[in-house]
Formats: C-alpha cells, sequence, structure tokens
C-alpha cells in the first residue's frame, strides 16, 4: 500500500509539469516497471515419499497455494507506428513468497495407498516464481495530451517454477521436498497512465494488469496459474534520425 501512495504521489506530481507527454508517430519507448501483484491459485501437490516409515511410498494430494502476495517487474521495448498504436517486446517476473500451513493433519490427507496416523502432524511451506515472454500492444487514446490513458494486451510463453517442504512436527514421518517447472502460453491484459517526467522524453506511468500463464496440470494440479498486479514505470523514447 505505501508503494501505491508513494508511486501516485510521483506520478501526478510528474503530471502537472509543463512538458508535454505527446506520443509521434515513429518513435520508440523503453520502460522499466515494478509493483505489488497477488495470485489466488492453489496448487495441487503430490509427494511421493515414505511418510510412514513403512517402505511404502504414498502420494499425498495437498491443496497448496503460494503467498498470495508477490513482488513483479517488467521490461518492455515499444514502437509506435501510428500515435495511437504501439507493438513490442516484453519481459516480466513475479515471485510469490513462501506460504505456510502451520499444522498439517497427514492423517486426513487423501492418499493413494498407505495409512497414516492421524496424529501426525506437519507444518507444509510453498512457493513459487513465474516468468513471461510477450509480444505486446499498446493502445493510446490520447496520445497528444498531457495524460495519455492506454489499454494493453500481450501474448506469449511462459516459464512456472514451484516448490514444497512437507517438514514434520511429530517422530515418525520424513521430511518431504518436490521442485517442478512447465512451459506454456502466456496471456496479459491491462491498461494504464502515463506522462511526461520533467521533459518529452522522459516518461513515467502506472499501470494495472491481468495475466494467466498455463502450466503442466499433471504437475501442479491445475491448468493455469493468474496473476494481477500494480505497476510503477519509467519510460524514455525518442525519434530515430531519418
Amino acid at each position: 500500500m505505501n508503494f501505491l501512495v508513494i508511486a501516485m504521489l510521483l506520478f501526478w506530481t510528474a503530471a502537472l509539469q509543463p512538458a508535454r507527454a505527446e506520443i509521434k508517430k515513429g518513435q520508440r519507448m523503453v520502460v522499466f516497471g515494478a509493483g505489488p501483484g497477488a495470485t489466488t491459485t492453489e496448487l495441487n501437490s503430490l509427494q511421493n515419499t515414505d511418510l510412514d516409515h513403512d517402505g511404502t511410498v504414498e502420494n499425498l494430494k495437498q491443496s497448496q497455494k503460494p503467498g498470495s502476495n508477490g513482488v513483479s517487474g517488467f521490461i518492455q521495448y515499444i514502437y509506435f507506428p501510428t500515435p495511437f498504436l504501439g507493438a513490442g517486446l516484453e519481459i516480466n517476473g513475479a515471485n510469490f513468497p513462501t506460504n505456510t500451513i502451520p499444522h498439517f493433519n497427514l492423517g486426513n490427507a487423501p492418499v493413494s495407498r498407505g495409512n497414516l496416523p492421524a496424529t501426525d502432524r506437519a507444518k507444509i511451506e510453498t512457493r513459487a516464481s513465474l516468468l513471461q515472454c510477450l509480444a505486446t500492444a499498446r493502445y493510446v487514446i490520447a496520445p497528444k495530451n498531457r495524460l495519455n490513458p492506454y489499454l494493453l494486451a500481450g501474448l506469449g510463453v511462459n516459464t512456472f517454477q514451484a516448490s514444497s517442504d512437507i517438514i514434520p512436527l511429530n517422530p515418525g514421518p520424513q521430511e518431504s521436498h518436490w521442485d517442478r517447472n512447465s512451459i506454456g502460453a502466456a496471456l496479459a491484459v491491462g491498461g494504464g497512465l502515463q506522462t511526461s517526467l520533467f521533459s518529452d522524453k522522459m516518461m513515467l506511468g502506472v499501470e494495472g494488469r491481468w495475466s494467466y500463464s498455463t502450466v503442466d496440470s499433471k504437475k501442479f494440479g491445475t491448468d493455469g496459474v493468474s496473476y494481477h498486479a500494480a505497476y510503477f514505470w519509467v519510460g524514455y523514447k525518442w525519434t530515430p534520425p531519418l
């Protein structure tokens, strides 16, 4: 929340500067952005381990999710063939912090074979990260104004990685760990406001975005990961010499 307050104050301060944020045909822009984000996606993990020391491997299925509040960032290159429309490439990433289930009853969890004592308890920790590479399009609604509202969309690929640990809280079960990754398709849509920062070449912006990345359902127990983020970004635009 503090990050968003500071970002908005900086944005409106820049918007009051005399420089114009006008987008012109043929301009290029490089953008760097960062901000907080969140996901509600749950992962159905599959733990393959001999939790009860009887020589039998249990396939412990438990719905887990990484920390809901993460940190995201991106770098983007945009070319404007017209003042209204820009096209470019982007790399963005998100890190989901560790989410902990402090007291999980292993005996109540569904297993494919074998029975665990109802008294067995464990702490479960899950974390994840996401990287997207996108081809993007940006539609600038008012390219001649001091404030430029815009819409964006992107399509591309992603790589998703998640890991989880089952840490027993009583003697008997063994500690278990899994670490998996997958590659899939990626989609992003959103919108924002951009303005000039002290000169017509430096740009400042705020942006809201929703993204979706497909993942291997056999590894993660879900078809995709959804993520929404709020970004504060700075950019530099220029017109190449003819």
